[in-house]
């Protein structure tokens, strides 16, 4: 993003959409949150991934993202490899501090924590209409893209 773009003000029919939406929205999060069960067991225990903590005592999340983090080197590989087994992952939101935008004509800063969490977080597939057998599919296809590309040990080539 290199320049501010125009505010879009919904009509009618969007609000509706959404009025609908938000009454349906607690059966959302719901059914997210027990599709992140399956996730937190069934990827519990892999070694050299961190998955998210369970929120503070008195909170809750939406689980909207579902991340798991691990090494560097490996992780744009892992996506390839869950591409080409039909399982779409993301990297999702560049730090602020790397946006053009932002920059104010300057470098960007220095934030090596954010660096670190931006090159090794991917976004595994969760929304309400995903099955549990689907979210088993994707436990089982990313320990193996992990182990694989782990074993291979090359890093992945540039270009």
């Amino acid at each position: 993003m290199e320049h501010l773009g125009r505010r879009l003000i919904g009509n009618d029919m969007t609000a509706a959409i959404g009025q609908v939406q938000l009454r349906r929205l607690a059966g959302f999060v719901a059914r997210r949150s027990a599709l992140t069960e399956v996730y937190d067991t069934g990827l519990a225990g892999l070694d050299g991934v961190r998955l998210p903590p369970r929120p503070p005592a008195g909170h809750r999340s939406t689980h909207y993202f579902y991340w798991v983090q691990f090494a560097e080197d490996i992780r744009d590989r892992v996506a390839k490899t869950l591409l080409e087994r039909g399982i779409y992952t993301t990297f999702r939101y560049m730090p602020l501090h790397h946006v053009p935008l932002y920059r104010y004509g300057g470098p960007p800063s220095v934030l090596p924590g954010t660096d670190e969490a931006w090159s090794t977080t991917l976004l595994l597939p969760l929304h309400q209409a995903l099955r549990e057998d689907e979210v088993h599919t994707v436990v089982r296809e990313f320990t193996a893209a992990v182990r694989e590309c782990r074993a291979a040990g090359d890093p992945p080539a540039q270009g």
